[in-house]
This record gives C-alpha cells, sequence and structure tokens, in this order.
C-alpha cells in the first residue's frame, strides 16, 4: 500500500541526473541575468549614473547567487544526507536573489520579475505541490514588500498582474506534477497486480509439475530431447572450433603482421557477435520473433536483400516465415515445394539458382518475394537435415557469395534450428500443462484459471455468463460391456461432437472421467438452457463408432448454472453440480439448472 504522504511529497528526486538538470538549469539562468544586465547597461549609455548604478547594483547579487549555488553543489555531492535540506534553503534564497535583483535594477521596470516564474516553476516540478506553493508564497510576500515600500514606482495594474501570474504559474506546474505523479503511482499499482498474477501462476505450474504424473513421463522424453539438442550444440562446437582453425591456418600463412593483428581481431569480433546473437535468438519467446531476429542479422551479415524460412510443423508440411518490416508472414507450403525437393535431391544439401547467359530469369516456383530475382540460394537449417526446414537467400543482383560467410552463415543457421527445436519443446510442455491427453480439450486446472477470468470480466461489465456441467449416463456399463478401449473411444468422439456445436469464444474442458464443463461468456441463463437441450439431443441421436462391432448410442445429463445469479465460483461450480445431480436423480439424460 503506498503511503499518503508521498502524494505531496516535498522531497526533490534523488538522482543525479535531476541534480544536473537544475543546476544547468541555473547556470544557463545566470548567464541570462548577467547578459541582461550588461545589454541594459549599454542602452542606458546616455544616463552614465544610472547604468552604473545598476551594474554596482546587480554585481553582488549576482556573484552571490553564482557563489551560493556552486557551494550547494558542492554540498549535494559530497553530504547526500543534507540534499533535502539544502534544497529548501536554496529555494529561500533563490526568492530573495530574485527580489535583490528587482529592487537594484529598477523595482516596477525591472525585468527581472521574471526570475520568480522560473524558480516557482522549477521548485514547484523539483519539491510538488507544498514546496511550490511556499516558493509561490515566498515571492509573493517579498514582491509585495517592495510594492508597499516603493509604491510609487511600480504601475498598480503591472503589480497586480506579476503577482497574479505567481499563482497562475504554481497551479499550472502544480497540476502538471500531480498528473504524472498519479499516472506513476497508476503505472506502480498495475506493475505489482502483474507480478502478483505471474507469481500465483508459477506457483500453480509448479504443483502441476509436482503432481502430475503424465508430465513427469513427459519429462523424461524432455530430458532425452536435451540430451540430442547438447548433442548438436557440441557438434556445432566442434564446427565452429573448426572454422576458427581454418581462420587461424589462414592468418599464419599472411606475412604482414598489421594484416594479422587486424584479422584476429575481426573474428573475435565477429564471434562475439555471433556468441551474442545466439544468446539472443534462443532468449526469443515465438518461432517469428526468433526468424524476425536471424533474418536481420543474417541480412546484414551477408548484404542480402530478403531471407525467407521454411520450418517443418506437426502436421507433416512447412511453415514459410518471411520478414516484412516490423512483421512476419506465415503461410504453409507443402512438403514436396520444389525448393524443398530440390534441397533434398542435391548431393551438397543446396541449391541455387541465378540468371546467367543460358537463364533469362530464375523459375518463378522458387520465387517467394514479390519482384524478381538475380539469384535464389536455399540451405537446410540443421547440416544436411532438410527434414526441419531450410533458408532461402533472395537478391536483386546476381552475387557470389562469399565462402567464409556461408560457412558462418550455416553455424548460426544450425543455432536457428535449434532454438525451433526449443521452442517446439516449449510449447509442447505447455501444451501438456493444460490439455487433457486422451481427449486434446483443457484440462481441471486451465478451466478453474479461465473461469476466475470469465467471473471477473463478466462482474467487471455487467455480462452474463453461464457454465454447463455434462455426465455421461451410465458410463461405467459402457467400459464393463465394451472395453475401456471403447470407453476411451467414447470420450473422445463426445469432445468432437460437442466442441462442433460451441462457439470459438466459449471454452470446453474435460473436468475429470467422465465429466465435462463448457464456459459460456455473454450467454444468459435461458440461452445456455437451449444450448444444453441441443447438445443433449444430439448426444442422444449421435452414433459412436467402436473399433468392432456396431456404433452404440450414449445419453448424458447436464446441469447449468449462471452469473449474476452466482458471482463467486465456488457457488457457482456448487449449484451447477447440484443441478448434475438432480438431473441424475430425475432419470437421467435431462438439464436441470
Amino acid at each position: 500500500m503506498v503511503s499518503g504522504n508521498t502524494h505531496h511529497s516535498i522531497r526533490p528526486p534523488r538522482h543525479d541526473s535531476f541534480d544536473r538538470y537544475f543546476f544547468v538549469l541555473r547556470a544557463f539562468y545566470l548567464i541570462g541575468a548577467v547578459a541582461w544586465v550588461i545589454s541594459t547597461a549599454a542602452q542606458i549609455q546616455a544616463l552614465p549614473a544610472l547604468a552604473q548604478a545598476m551594474l554596482k547594483g546587480a554585481a553582488p547579487p549576482l556573484l552571490w547567487f553564482f557563489l551560493y549555488s556552486l557551494l550547494f553543489f558542492v554540498l549535494i555531492s559530497k553530504f547526500p544526507d543534507f540534499r533535502s535540506a539544502s534544497f529548501h534553503f536554496m529555494m529561500v534564497l533563490d526568492t530573495v536573489f530574485v527580489t535583490i535583483m528587482v529592487n537594484n535594477t529598477g523595482l516596477g521596470n525591472s525585468e527581472f520579475f521574471l526570475g520568480y516564474y522560473l524558480f516557482i516553476a522549477a521548485h514547484t516540478m523539483a519539491f510538488g505541490m507544498f514546496g511550490g506553493a511556499a516558493a509561490t508564497v515566498i515571492s509573493a510576500v517579498l514582491y509585495m514588500g517592495l510594492y508597499f515600500q516603493n509604491p510609487d514606482r511600480f504601475f498598480i495594474s503591472d503589480f497586480a498582474v506579476r503577482t497574479g501570474f505567481m499563482f497562475l504559474v504554481y497551479f499550472v506546474i502544480a497540476s502538471l506534477a500531480e498528473n504524472e505523479r498519479k499516472d506513476r503511482l497508476r503505472m506502480e499499482q498495475d506493475r505489482k497486480k502483474i507480478d502478483e498474477l505471474n507469481a500465483h501462476l508459477e506457483r500453480n505450474l509448479s504443483e502441476l509439475v509436482e503432481k502430475n504424473r503424465a508430465l513427469r513421463d513427459a519429462n523424461t522424453a524432455i530430458k532425452h530431447d536435451r540430451k540430442k539438442i547438447d548433442d548438436l550444440n557440441r557438434r556445432l562446437e566442434r564446427s565452429f572450433a573448426e572454422l576458427m582453425e581454418e581462420k587461424q591456418s589462414i592468418i599464419e600463412a599472411n606475412s604482414a603482421k598489421d594484416a594479422l593483428i587486424q584479422l584476429k581481431n575481426d573474428i573475435t569480433e565477429r564471434r562475439r557477435s555471433h556468441i551474442a546473437f545466439s544468446k539472443e535468438l534462443n532468449a526469443k519467446n515465438t518461432i517469428e520473433e526468433t526468424i524476425q531476429l536471424f533474418s536481420r542479422y543474417i541480412g546484414q551479415l551477408m548484404s542480402v536483400d530478403d531471407i525467407s524460412v521454411m520450418a517443418s510443423t506437426e502436421e507433416d508440411d512447412y511453415a514459410l516465415y518471411q520478414p516484412n518490416g516490423k512483421t512476419i508472414q506465415k503461410k504453409r507450403v507443402p512438403a514436396d515445394h520444389p525448393i524443398l525437393d530440390a534441397v533434398i535431391k542435391s548431393p551438397a544439401h543446396t541449391a541455387e539458382w541465378r540468371v546467367d547467359e543460358h537463364n533469362q530469369s530464375v523459375p518463378k516456383n522458387v520465387v517467394l518475394i514479390d519482384y524478381e530475382p538475380a539469384v535464389v540460394r536455399a540451405e537446410p537449417l540443421l547440416g544436411g537435415r532438410v527434414s526441419e526446414g531450410v533458408f532461402v537467400i533472395s537478391h536483386s543482383e546476381p552475387c557470389m557469395f562469399d565462402q567464409d560467410i556461408m560457412e558462418e552463415t550455416r553455424i548460426l543457421c544450425n543455432h536457428l534450428g535449434v532454438a525451433i527445436q526449443n521452442l517446439k519443446l516449449r510449447f509442447r510442455l505447455q501444451e501438456m500443462a493444460e490439455t487433457d491427453g486422451l481427449t486434446g480439450l483443457y484440462n481441471h486446472r486451465f478451466l478453474q484459471n479461465r473461469l476466475n477470468q470469465e467471473l471477473a470480466r463478466s462482474q467487471r461489465y455487467k455480462r452474463p455468463l453461464s457454465v454447463l456441467l455434462f455426465d455421461i449416463d451410465h458410463f461405467k456399463n459402457v467400459n464393463d460391456t465394451y472395453g475401456h478401449r471403447t470407453g476411451d473411444a467414447v470420450l473422445m468422439e463426445l469432445a468432437k461432437v460437442v466442441s462442433g456445436k460451441l462457439r470459438n469464444l466459449d471454452v470446453l474442458a474435460r473436468y475429470g472421467g467422465e465429466e465435462f464443463m463448457a464456459i459460456l461468456p455473454e450467454t444468459p441463463k435461458p440461452g445456455a438452457m437451449e444450448l444444453a437441450e441441443r447438445l443433449r439431443e444430439t448426444i442422444q441421436d449421435h452414433l459412436f463408432p467402436r473399433d468392432e462391432g456396431d456404433p452404440i448410442h450414449i445419453t448424458v445429463s447436464i446441469g447449468v448454472g449462471s452469473f449474476p445469479e452466482h458471482t463467486v465460483k465456488e457457488e457457482l461450480i456448487e449449484f451447477t453440480d447440484q443441478a448434475l445431480y438432480r438431473a441424475k436423480e430425475g432419470g437421467r439424460n435431462r438439464v436441470e439448472c
């Protein structure tokens, strides 16, 4: 909880950048003041006595302002514990300084009254509302003192406007500073809420990892995959070491000492860049972000116009990723695409098409960009493993690619392939943590979290929400009669049938055993009852296939609960469960609310 006294703090910000800014502002003010005094004295040379009096009257306070500003800067730098008191005392001295300068440079005709506005604004931004108010009151009192001591040398209208403008400057700056403070406070509160939510999600995920037997099996598979990744990394390191040895042999063959040193520096710098690039590549959270970074880096390294990546998917085909400015265009391509086919059939696992005296243009079926390139080159992401994907280089000029750069590019492509594999493993782990292994629906943990979110949204926007809880009637008889294999097939088929009847915004999850739950946002109780009845009839009439034998029929009992009738999640689930119980007790194959 944020303490209330921070709303009107009169402590200046505690960071060096503010101090430098504050004292640079004072330095510019001092320079401007000196320039004004000198220029004004030069303009009234016709009255030498008046010009000399102005210079004599302005010089001491200007020197005084310079000295105490320098003194306080040193004091704040050496003794930060006295920082707050120093700023407050300096505020009083600033106001007195402006008053003396107004008195010594013409009173009512002096332009130095503008200094009040500058210091009021500066102290309001530095000390907040109370500090700004103190600076404004002190300035107004001192300026009024000058007026009452010399009323014949002031125009009452000018004096009133100037004094009123002091308070106007204060209120405007204070209002802006207060709004900025509120915005910062609101952002900090939002950040704390997000951190608390992230911590809650992490705790839930930790509990799931400890309790879920299926996830332990998945961890075993992941460890096996990690071993493969480690082997790949070791091969990449050996490849990189071989590249460095080849570079070293070239360097040793060079007799020029200066060229030798420069080449070593270039290789070291490039290696550092590659290592930093590899770390950044593995830090990305999506395949699109990873390929965007890869394309930008390789494009600069090779000086090519366009780079595309074909990465394998879980559906035995490929996804084409093409960077377009700050976005990635993604589309599916078949496994028999001409580029993939050419790389697979090539003994070197590379394919290249270019414009020359024999070919007037690159074949259209290998052009992935919206202009006609002069050269297209394709290579696999992971060594000779085309199954993981390929990267395609397109260039508008018929250039020849440097072989050394190509060797480094192949190593970086291996890093990209490993990064994509890591992301796929991470996505697979996340999917396993949120979905039911048999039906492919969301699991109980995901359902609970999503119901919390939907209830919070419905409460915030005063929108309806309904929940369906349905159970297969006499499911034990299905398992006993036809076997558990048929029972599993019935559960999977039921998940498909119900999913096909729900909207995209609805959430269907396996609640446990043969029980399923559907969350229906933006749906009041009458609409939920109508949907539940349609589902019941659809399931009743549906033929559930078996591996052997005739299809079978099943029925379900459905309980309906809704918001705003029940505003607490536990109460809503309990009511829906009781409604399901009543449907079971009432004869099954029915809907209750």
